[in-house]
C-alpha cells in the first residue's frame, strides 16, 4: 500500500521538478531520495527487528 500509494505523488513531483529546474536535476534528486531512504531503513532495521520479533 505504501509503495503503490506513493508512486503517483512521486511521479507528479518528479514531473514538476523536471519541468522547472531540469531533467538531470530531477533524476539526481530521485537518486538522493532513494539513497537517504535506504540509509534510514538500514539504520532503523535493528529496532524494527526487535519490534517485530514478538509477532
Amino acid at each position: 500500500m505504501a509503495f503503490l500509494g506513493m508512486a503517483p505523488f512521486g511521479s507528479l513531483l518528479t514531473g514538476y521538478v523536471a519541468g522547472t529546474p531540469g531533467i538531470s536535476f530531477a533524476i539526481i534528486m530521485n537518486g538522493c531520495v532513494c539513497l537517504v531512504s535506504a540509509l534510514a531503513f538500514f539504520v532503523l532495521l535493528p529496532r524494527l527487528r526487535e519490534l517485530s520479533r514478538p509477532i
